[in-house]
């Protein structure tokens, strides 16, 4: 049985910092493991797109694909945590005004 949202966000609350970092081009927001809890794409007008990648660079696996359409912004926050290993790196598209990450460190407790 899984434990409901409201449960799981007390736990990580309790036992991790949840970091959220803002981007606007390519940049690497954390090395070793840990797990996506939300991503907000803001769109600077047009169809924008982003990808958050399980590593260090652009040739790192994709564990969430963005899409904000005419201007929109669209908001993902995740029903349970999406686990990365290697890293999270955010590979910004076109389009993108900003992208702001809600995640937390299992390992190390390093942003980088």
């Amino acid at each position: 049985m899984f434990p409901s949202d409201s449960v799981w966000r007390q736990k990580l609350d309790f036992w991790c910092h949840t970091l959220i970092e803002t981007v606007d081009a390519d940049k690497l927001i954390a090395r070793g493991r840990g797990f996506l809890l939300a991503v907000t794409l803001a769109s600077d007008g047009g169809n924008a797109d982003a990808l958050i990648r399980d590593g260090t660079d652009v040739l790192s696996p994709v564990i969430e694909s963005l899409l904000a359409i005419n201007t929109t912004d669209s908001h993902h926050e995740y029903s349970w945590p999406k686990p990365f290993v290697k890293g999270l790196f955010v590979d910004v598209g076109s389009n993108v005004g900003t992208v702001t990450v809600h995640y937390v460190l299992t390992e190390g407790m390093i942003p980088s």
